[in-house]
């Protein structure tokens, strides 16, 4: 078993499945920048970048002030960032020790896949090798590779960032860091506008200038020394460079990505995805190249084109940001009209295998800081929440636009960004995932919240804003506070389903108060992340259960809804919408009044002969434990539906007033 944490500081996801995960962990950034001598910073979104916390100029007693969440990044004059990389190898003293010369060939091929994207200016190299030997990475103006680490060090690597949070004037002969030597230059004086070891001591000294709040100044990226890196994927180690190019995503100012499902052939998860399945060579393999979602984030933060300097500027073989990607605008609010930090826009191509090629992250938030200790104060989301605006860059093409609250699972959102910690911790994310429907239908309580608008993305036309009102409904699940992995009773099964039992007085009381059944929803965890979580098929049934304690499910005439052959969401609570809800909860409430008998039962059956990656196992259905009568049934082989005992199948339903 090999777990560890990645990401870009300490601050990791709630949950890292069991068996060869390797979850990273981030950095929000609520502990990293250092205060400039301006106070307001410029308006920024939250997107898939990792945030800052920036002064606003409002304070609201002696040593108490409000900041806000803006995003970090390389300023173009330092774009080209020079990393020192340590002499301490990987795997140290073991008989996997891997060379330093190896060493500096992978991390190098990690960098030089975001430094390869056509449309985007970041460049990132290693340019010296020498012993660092502080076991401890710091603000020093030194861009630290390091394969050292501190005892308690229990993430498998990060990459922090320290960064401006204010506007500053840098001015010659200024000393940031404390050391006694200057680390700003006059670029007048030296004929160069562009961040370099001006004095040759072995650091990195900046042009005099304005930098905006955000602005990155010290980057290092620290791996594990008691994780197993090998240079090959397999499943017997981590493999380096998966893990490199993602914290190098982290270095140039990414946040992690939800994108974990990538299209309906492929399982594997962007890049900047917050887990790395280390025994799953496919999904190292995938990690290893760039996601349409990585690639036009960097470009977004450092699009080709977009200034006259010697990295903005188009040079050969760039290709502008514009002639690319367009930029679709909007915001996510909840019933209050307040902003919902941290909510997932995502987009799905039309006609493509349900391709979701980008995803990001909507909302800004302010906090209450105390500038002596770092301390921060979360206030409520009414004053917390600047706005629930994002930004997702687009390839050409059409799609639709859906909604949903960080993944419950394996990316919640305090594995995100500041943004994200705040709307989690402010309870924002209870709402449910849902479509763009047209304008003025677009509300709080929706009955086809599958449906979504079509979105036709051309660079060649601007595009309107999508705003979303997050949906509330009533949900009724079974499962008991604790997921976990499924039973395995099913595995080597044939003819696997599963059934969660909804008792006929609850629902029609439901029913009666005025709802319509809208959604149903299922969680399925899945081994393999490469595979994708095949579903044979998945219906809504009335039925009854039996003297013997099992269930007779009235599958013909009283089959309410089903769709068949589909992929599922892998980590996350997969959606099974019910077109023409108000209908159908019609007919369901009378059947049910006409009956007491009968019962409402969610259905879902595995295929056969799944395909299975290096696991061996196949996708199951997660369960709550719970020590109340269990409302699960499973079905092996064709044998009648059997009760669980102390433990529900993770399935829920949706209502939503009428």
């Amino acid at each position: 078993m090999k777990k560890a944490l990645r990401g870009s500081e300490g601050r990791g996801n709630a949950r890292c499945r069991a068996r060869a995960r390797v979850c990273f962990a981030l950095c929000t950034a609520l502990c990293t920048g250092i205060v400039g001598a301006l106070g307001l910073a410029p308006e920024a979104r939250a997107g898939g970048r990792l945030d800052v916390l920036a002064e606003t100029g409002i304070e609201l007693q002696p040593g108490i002030d409000v900041a806000v969440t803006v995003p970090i990044f390389w300023d173009e004059r330092c774009a080209r960032v020079e990393y020192t990389l340590d002499t301490v190898p990987p795997n140290a003293g073991t008989p996997a020790e891997l060379s330093i010369a190896d060493v500096r060939r992978e991390l190098q091929a990690a960098m030089d896949v975001w430094n390869q994207i056509p449309t985007s200016y970041i460049e990132m190299n290693i340019t010296r090798v020498r012993t660092i030997g502080n076991g401890v990475r710091g603000f020093d103006f030194v861009n630290e590779i390091t394969f050292e680490a501190p005892p308690d060090f229990d993430s498998g690597a990060t990459s922090p960032s320290i960064s401006l949070d204010a506007d500053t004037q840098f001015e010659p002969g200024d000393d940031l860091d404390g050391d006694g030597d200057s680390d700003v230059y006059d670029p007048i004086e030296r004929g160069r506008n562009t961040c370099f070891d001006a004095d040759l001591d072995g650091d990195i000294e900046f042009p005099a200038g304005l930098y905006l709040a955000g602005t990155i100044l010290d980057n290092d990226v620290q791996f594990n020394p008691r994780v197993l890196y090998e240079l090959t994927p397999s499943p017997d180690a981590v493999d380096l460079r998966a893990t490199a190019t993602h914290e190098f995503g982290h270095s140039h100012g990414l946040s992690h990505a939800l994108l974990n499902n990538i299209s309906d052939r492929d399982g594997s998860a962007s890049t900047m995805f917050p887990s790395l399945d280390a025994g799953d060579p496919g999904s190292e393999s995938a990690a290893r190249s760039l996601h349409v979602d990585d690639i036009a984030w960097s470009s977004l933060i450092y699009p080709e084109g977009s200034g006259d300097g010697p990295l903005a500027s188009l040079q050969f073989g760039d290709v502008p940001f514009s002639e690319v990607f367009s930029v679709l605008r909007g915001s996510v609010v909840s019933a209050a009209g307040i902003g919902i930090a941290g909510a997932n826009v995502y987009a799905r191509r039309i006609g493509a295998e349900n391709e979701i090629p980008v995803g990001a992250f909507a909302g800004r938030v302010r906090v209450l800081r105390d500038l002596a200790t770092g301390q921060i104060g979360v206030l409520p989301p009414e004053l917390g929440v600047v706005d629930g605006e994002y930004e997702l860059p687009l390839p050409d093409g059409n799609y639709e636009i859906f909604v949903q609250p960080p993944d419950v699972e394996m990316a919640t959102g305090m594995s995100i960004s500041a943004v994200g910690t705040i709307g989690q911790v402010s309870d924002l994310h209870f709402f449910d995932e849902e479509g763009a429907s047209t304008p003025g239908n677009e509300v709080v309580f929706e009955t086809n919240p599958g449906r979504s608008r079509h979105v036709a993305v051309r660079t060649t036309n601007p595009l309107e804003r999508i705003d979303f009102v997050a949906n509330q409904t009533i949900q009724f699940a079974n499962f008991g506070p604790v997921l976990q992995r499924g039973s395995p009773i099913v595995l080597g099964q044939q003819d696997v389903r599963y059934a969660t039992r909804y008792r006929n007085d609850i629902v029609l009381a439901v029913l009666d108060s005025g709802t319509a059944l809208t959604t149903g929803q299922f969680l399925v965890s899945n081994s393999d992340p490469s595979i994708p979580v095949r579903i044979a098929r998945a219906s809504l049934v009335l039925g009854r259960l039996t003297p013997e304690g099992t269930i007779a499910l009235i599958d013909q005439g009283l089959r309410l809804r089903e769709q068949s052959d589909f992929v599922a969401q892998d980590g996350d609570f997969h959606p099974f919408y019910f077109d023409g809800a108000n209908g159908m909860s019609d007919r369901i409430q009378s059947e049910l009044a006409r009956d007491p008998s009968l019962d409402l039962f969610l259905v879902v059956d595995m295929p056969n002969d799944p395909e299975l990656g290096a696991s061996g196992i196949p996708p199951l259905l997660t369960v709550g434990l719970d020590e109340s009568l269990s409302e699960s049934f499973v079905s092996l082989g064709g044998s009648p539906f059997f009760r669980l005992a102390n433990q529900n199948w993770g399935m829920l339903l949706n209502f939503s007033p009428r």
